[in-house]
C-alpha cells in the first residue's frame, strides 16, 4: 500500500475547510469533505502523476503537482509524488491565491497558462482564447462546460 503524508500546513488546511462548511453548510458537507478528501489522497497515492503539473520558483517544491478534491472541486490539493506515495502540502480553495501561496514561476504562473495581459487602467487576467477564468476554474459561471482535470 502506498504511503500518504501530510505536511503540517495540509492538516492546518483541511481543519480550516471542515471548520468553515460546518459553519456555513453542515456538519454532514464538513464530514464528507474530509472523507472524500482522503479518498483523493489515497487515489493520488496510488496513481502519483494524476494531476496537473506546476512549475514553481521554489526548488523545494520542484515537481508539485495540483489535483481536486473528490465532489468539491474549488478545493484543491497541492502534493508532490514520493517513490513510496505522495506528501500533501496544502488543500486551498481555488478563488485564493494558490499561486501566490504556493510561489509558482517567476513569471507567477504554472506552466500551463500563457502570462496575463494588463490592461493600464485595470489589469485583467485572460487565459486561453482570451477566457477571464483559468482553465481549472470549474465553477466559472461563463464557461460551465470547461473540461475537468
Amino acid at each position: 500500500m502506498r504511503t500518504v503524508y501530510q505536511r503540517e500546513r495540509a492538516r492546518r488546511d483541511l481543519i480550516e475547510h471542515f471548520v468553515y462548511l460546518a459553519d456555513n453548510a453542515d456538519m454532514d458537507v464538513a464530514e464528507r469533505f474530509l472523507t472524500n478528501a482522503q479518498a483523493s489522497f489515497d487515489e493520488l497515492a496510488s496513481s502519483p502523476l494524476s494531476g496537473s503539473p506546476l512549475t514553481l520558483r521554489n526548488p523545494d517544491l520542484a515537481g508539485m503537482r495540483k489535483w481536486r478534491v473528490r465532489d468539491f472541486d474549488n478545493l484543491l490539493i497541492f502534493y508532490m509524488p514520493r517513490h513510496d506515495g505522495v506528501s500533501i502540502v496544502r488543500v486551498l480553495h481555488a478563488a485564493q491565491d494558490w499561486w501566490g501561496l504556493l510561489g509558482l514561476d517567476s513569471v507567477g504562473w504554472a506552466t500551463n497558462r500563457p502570462p496575463p495581459e494588463k490592461d493600464f487602467k485595470t489589469p485583467r487576467i485572460r487565459y486561453q482564447n482570451g477566457h477571464p477564468c483559468p482553465p481549472d476554474h470549474h465553477s466559472c459561471p461563463s464557461r460551465p462546460s470547461w473540461p475537468h482535470p
